[in-house]
């Protein structure tokens, strides 16, 4: 169960109460082999996500952050050095 509202750059989901494998008035009643199954299989499951994961070429949020304040500061750059040109130009249409 997803939320409708428009995407913020965020995905939400429910919360764990909205999941039966979290419920401990569920597990209970779980046999214990199918409980010590589920258990290899989430390990499995997490395991083979992680691997995968790994080979992505990802960023953590830090360096993310770092590499847009460089982007940022070099765009104000480039600007300041277009100003110059276009004035530099100026004059010399001007001469």
């Amino acid at each position: 169960m997803y939320t409708t509202r428009p995407y913020s750059g965020v995905l939400r989901y429910p919360g764990p109460e909205h999941s039966a494998c979290t419920q401990p008035a569920r597990n209970h009643r779980v046999p214990p082999s199918l409980r010590e199954s589920r258990e290899e299989l989430q390990a499995t499951f997490k395991s083979a996500l992680q691997a995968g994961l790994a080979k992505l070429d990802l960023v953590t949020r830090e360096e993310f952050e770092v590499q847009r304040a460089v982007l940022l500061k070099t765009r104000e750059k480039l600007d300041a050095l277009e100003t110059a040109v276009r004035e530099l130009e100026g004059r010399g249409k001007a001469e």
